[in-house]
């Protein structure tokens, strides 16, 4: 997250191969579109890169954005930054069909929720228990299927995930999550692009 400069002092940058995110931050937005929303109480470093800071005052939502700008004092990490090689290219992430087949082997796919924890999908558990949003097991379920859905239909074809899986479900919302499964269950729900992308996230198997 941070290393103060005492500590880029005694490590300098050619014994430290780890950029902290506050170098960094302002590039990530500017080039890369990538917001970030952080809550600090113990350093004021981040006052100096920072857009917005709010701050919780006796239970009252401050701005105080000003005050955190004339605190942060004359721009150092700029400096720094400029100092650092850029980040690189952002390549789009696709993934193979393949690597999401839900089979386990010669039997039959295998796609099953474990309660709003767990995923069961072919020959992997996915643990989903961090993934807060999801709130019924349906969801679980119809996130599966989504992924199974984006794997047959879609992954050969788009130009990434984010993109594969914004068309299977919009497919599902114009033609029903009953075009998921073989038969119809009458107990799934629809959950987020996000929320099936986090469960690709944690599948533990190799995935291209």
């Amino acid at each position: 997250m941070i290393r103060d400069a005492r500590m880029q002092a005694l490590v300098t940058k050619d014994k430290e191969p780890i950029t902290p995110l506050l170098h960094r931050v302002r590039e990530l937005y500017e080039q890369q579109g990538v917001s970030s929303i952080i809550v600090m109480g113990g350093s004021g470093d981040y006052l100096e890169v920072a857009d917005l800071v709010i701050m919780l005052d006796n239970y009252q939502v401050r701005d105080v954005t000003a005050e955190a700008r004339r605190l942060a004092g004359p721009a150092r990490i700029q400096f720094e930054n400029d100092q650092a090689p850029p980040l690189g290219p952002r390549h789009p992430r696709r993934i193979s069909g393949k690597a999401l087949d839900p089979s386990r082997g010669r039997k039959e796919v295998k796609i099953e929720p474990r309660g709003l924890d767990t995923l069961i999908y072919g020959r992997t558990d996915i643990n989903i228990a961090s993934v807060e949003q999801l709130v019924d097991v349906g969801q679980v379920r119809a996130i599966g299927l989504l992924i199974h859905h984006y794997g047959r239909n879609h992954a050969a074809t788009a130009s990434s995930l984010p993109e594969g899986l914004a068309k299977a479900l919009k497919e599902v919302e114009e033609q029903g999550l009953d075009i998921l499964p073989l038969w119809k269950r009458g107990d799934l729900a629809l959950p987020r692009r996000y929320e099936v992308a986090a469960a690709i996230n944690r599948m533990r198997r190799k995935i291209p």
